[in-house]
């Protein structure tokens, strides 16, 4: 598998899976992705609206289910009740571009 060869610079997962009804993708499965990214310096992104439902369904910590990923999109108010608000985490660097992408739209 050549994944940069083929232009892809991020591979995006969903947990849960919204349309799917909740179902979350095998944490095995989740791992290999993970391991497959790493080796061909593709960025794993987690849309984990419903993070914290997705830590419960897999038993593992937030920190557990976070680990894989290079990046992480996390709302407050899906799954959580609160009022409006989300987070965008990843390291330093993919926060400062972020930002400039945010100012932009």
């Amino acid at each position: 598998t050549n994944l940069s060869a083929t232009g892809l610079s991020t591979l995006l997962l969903e947990l849960p899976h919204r349309e799917l009804g909740g179902k979350l993708t095998p944490w095995d499965d989740v791992l290999r992705m993970a391991k497959l990214c790493r080796e061909e310096g593709v960025m794993f992104h987690c849309d984990g609206a419903r993070l914290f439902e997705a830590g419960a369904g897999y038993g593992l910590s937030l920190a557990e289910v976070a680990a894989p990923f290079d990046s992480i999109y996390v709302s407050f108010y899906k799954g959580l009740g609160g009022i409006a608000g989300a987070m965008l985490l990843g390291d330093e660097r993919f926060c400062s571009q972020a930002r400039i992408w945010l100012r932009r739209f």
